[in-house]
């Protein structure tokens, strides 16, 4: 292989053809070149271009997205089973032997039996050894094949492996992990040699290359890229292998499925319906994929990597596919996969689950993703809502003022993607969609809850008199959650009990200390990021009052604030937007209120409370996964025979 630095010195053309062969296996468009040359002279670098090519999808799933989506019609497909030696799927077919085998090679992907000089042909290719998968590729790509548009269970992962075996490197690595297509045997007693087999494939991470010749950053791209396609290649396999479930759940997520955040309220919420699950996420290798199956969930579920969606949800009718969306960076993957299949005839009912109800950041990043201009798209929205020319404005800039507006982001999200309804965790969320969302109607706007994981645990109250007395606050701190107006307070109360400490608890929580003076240990402060959920539930659970504020709310819901109740801990929270839903079971006080009316809250709440520990239990047992689950499968029933399509479109664009 070339040294990096040759290849950057080659002239667009040549460096264009060097590079697709190398790392897509294949000629470069004139088309490619010409877009090269116009941006290298835009001032556009070639090790940027190189990296975007290494970087691309193509190489993963190009015979997944493009050009794939249609299917065969239902005719079809019900005199394709019917033919002779027709198998049910790859596996089966690759058991074939001789004559069986090239019959059903032309039967599937023909539609015809084999003529004397075709099966001449193949028989002795088989005879010299050549692999069955590669038959069945050589014929899938003829021109006679194509017109039929052959479809069973597997080929289409087939024929992805296949392109795959011919890119540099990618296809030495694939050779090494042939589990995809191992024929199983029929008594499932798998050989020593196929054993052996698929033990290394699920033991692999990286798999171990001699890149002596490869340039460090190219060596660095085309890791990933493998790691990337093992992944892929694996959850191909893990689909396969299952035979179809009626009632299974397709939910698109983020990753890591850890202990905190979106992708742990995933996790821990649809396992608990009456069906499984397929969880598709942007894994980036097998090592992900295998630890995640580790968490200690109950139930019937997998994981699949999320560039294999597309397939499967043309492969199988799901309950639903539901998308979950929050705002933060590591959200753009299901963006982008929403962003993909925006014109796919997908068999299942589409949900969306907002987290977060102002999306305006992955709204700007899928943008800059897709080359779409996202300041010119809500200037025209803007434009029309506002009833004048806002192109030249600051506003769609400014994104304070797109939320004043009502612009949450969603609609560029959506734009020409085929959805059956929304699910929020508020009714504040729900108000601000509604008035956003361009072709939604609101009977299609389905509020849920945030769920509570863990039961309510009651704890024994005791004396206060001797001011050993807790206070705590909880997750990231903030301007907005008046974390140092909190602190403020506690010094106030630390200088009347000076037994009193204050748990400062969360991630990033050491960075705000720091910049705040603020000292583990000293003037009672006790300041901790959990490594774990039970770490930090304990560390709730030692808390008399927590204080959790807000100066405003868009409709989120809190995630601390149920882990508070389920641990029997007295709450003071803001009433405003989606804190509301928790009524008598916390204290509320006003946004923006002082440190010193913080102090006289936590004062009240410490030496004269009122008991709500009834509330609280009564909200952690009304808000169980279970009960969430349950509350969706009634919106899906509910609207099962009045799915109408709906396509959302960016107002103005």
């Amino acid at each position: 292989m070339r040294e990096i630095e040759s290849i950057l010195e080659l002239e667009p053309a040549e460096f264009m053809q060097t590079t697709y062969r190398v790392l897509l296996g294949r000629d470069v468009e004139d088309s490619a070149v010409e877009s090269c040359v116009q941006r290298v002279a835009d001032g556009v670098s070639k090790i940027d271009i190189l990296r975007e090519i290494a970087s691309s999808e193509e190489a993963i799933n190009r015979a997944i997205l493009l050009g794939q989506m249609e299917r065969a019609s239902e005719e079809e497909l019900r005199g394709a089973v019917n033919r002779l030696n027709y198998p049910s799927s790859v596996h089966q077919w690759l058991r074939f032997e001789g004559e069986r085998f090239i019959r059903a090679c032309y039967y599937v992907l023909l539609g015809r039996a084999p003529d004397a000089s075709g099966y001449a042909y193949y028989n002795e290719l088989l005879k010299q050894g050549r692999r069955k998968t590669r038959v069945i590729y050589q014929i899938a790509r003829s021109e006679e094949s194509r017109r039929i548009k052959p479809s069973i269970p597997g080929l289409k992962n087939l024929l992805f492996r296949e392109r795959l075996l011919k890119v540099p490197l990618i296809g030495h690595v694939l050779k090494k992990v042939d589990l995809e297509f191992l024929p199983r045997s029929d008594d499932d007693e798998s050989t020593a040699a196929e054993s052996m087999l698929r033990e290394e494939v699920l033991a692999i991470q990286n798999p171990v290359l001699d890149w002596s010749e490869v340039p460090a950053p190219l060596s660095a791209m085309l890791s990933s890229h493998l790691d990337k396609c093992a992944a892929l290649l694996i959850s191909s396999r893990n689909f396969n292998e299952q035979e179809s479930v009626r009632d299974a759940l397709a939910v698109v997520s983020v990753r890591p499925l850890d202990l905190t955040g979106i992708a742990n309220f995933n996790r821990r919420t649809f396992v608990n319906g009456d069906c499984s699950v397929d969880f598709f996420a942007d894994f980036g290798s097998l090592h992900e994929i295998s630890s995640s199956h580790c968490l200690g969930d109950e139930g019937d579920y997998r994981y699949l990597h999320i560039d294999y969606l597309a397939e499967a949800a043309l492969q199988r009718k799901y309950k639903a596919i539901i998308f979950v969306l929050g705002n933060s960076d590591h959200n753009l993957p299901v963006a982008k996969a929403i962003h993909k299949l925006r014109y796919a005839r997908l068999r299942s009912p589409v949900y969306i689950h907002i987290h977060d109800a102002i999306l305006l950041n992955i709204s700007r990043k899928l943008a800059r993703c897709n080359g779409d201009d996202f300041n010119m798209i809500s200037s025209q929205l803007l434009s029309k809502r506002l009833g004048r020319d806002c192109v030249e404005s600051s506003l769609a800039v400014d994104d304070s003022a797109l939320v004043r507006e009502g612009v949450t982001g969603i609609n560029y999200i959506l734009k020409d993607f085929h959805v059956d309804g929304m699910l929020f965790n508020s009714v504040a969320a729900r108000e601000l969609f509604e008035k956003d969302v361009v072709g939604m109607p609101s009977s299609r706007m389905h509020v849920l809850f945030h769920p509570v994981f863990d039961p309510y645990d009651r704890k024994a109250r005791e004396s206060k008199e001797n001011g050993h007395i807790r206070i705590g606050t909880f997750g990231v701190p903030g301007g907005d959650k008046q974390t140092l107006d909190v602190c403020r307070a506690f010094d106030l109360f630390h200088k009347k009990y000076p037994n009193s400490s204050f748990v400062l608890a969360g991630f990033h929580v050491r960075d705000f200390a720091e910049a705040n003076n603020l000292r583990n240990g000293v003037d009672g402060y006790i300041i901790d990021e959990p490594a774990s959920t039970n770490d930090l539930l304990m560390l709730m659970r030692s808390c008399d009052v927590a204080v959790q504020l807000r100066l405003s709310n868009h409709g989120e819901s809190s995630g601390v604030v149920p882990q508070l109740l389920s641990q029997d801990v007295s709450v003071i929270a803001t009433e405003i937007g989606a804190f509301c839903a928790f009524g008598d079971a916390v204290r509320f006080v006003k946004p923006g209120i002082s440190p010193d009316e913080i102090e006289k809250v936590i004062s009240s709440e410490v030496f004269s409370p009122i008991d709500r520990s009834d509330h609280r239990a009564d909200f952690v047992n009304r808000h169980s996964p279970k009960s969430f689950m349950l509350g969706f499968n009634r919106i899906l029933h509910g609207g099962s025979d009045t799915v109408v399509e709906t396509r959302l479109s960016v107002a103005g664009a």
